[in-house]
């Protein structure tokens, strides 16, 4: 069996052109993978430093005020940084203010929010240019106190 003459090579051109494509198109899926992992990572970092930091009251109104939980905003961003540093050591919380744990409620339930931010390197994309991925997730815990 024999090729005609202009048909020689034209299998490694093809080869050629598809290879770019192919590449990002394996990075996209590779990489966005990562991606979605790191955002259920950043979540669940999320819920439970807000978990460490709502399970935080203050002692003494707790035994003073009936059950009353108590959260100081201040002692909550340091449990939950502390959380983050001690189980995330990647994940930040979303600035250097505590204004990424936010702590509202009323007299028997108390919220504490937490922004996290995560970032993941990439394994690909760094060749186009993303060498990170930047995830961020926000989660609540509450506190209940009966009476």
């Amino acid at each position: 069996m024999s090729r005609a003459n202009g048909e020689r090579g034209s299998s490694a051109a093809f080869v050629a052109i598809m290879a770019l494509p192919l590449f990002l198109l394996f990075g996209l899926v590779l990489d966005g993978g990562r991606a979605i992992d790191a955002r259920l990572t950043a979540k669940n970092a999320a819920a439970e430093a807000a978990r460490a930091a709502a399970s935080d009251c203050d002692p003494a109104i707790l035994r003073q005020q009936a059950g009353r939980c108590v959260v100081w905003p201040d002692v909550a961003y340091l449990r939950a940084h502390e959380y983050l540093q001690a189980n995330l050591p990647g994940a930040l919380l979303l600035s250097a203010d505590p204004g990424d744990v936010s702590v509202s409620g009323s007299q028997t339930i108390t919220r504490v929010t937490v922004r996290v931010r995560y970032r993941v390197d990439t394994a690909f994309l760094g060749a186009v240019g993303f060498r990170q991925i930047t995830v961020e997730a926000t989660q609540s815990a509450y506190t209940y106190v009966s009476n």
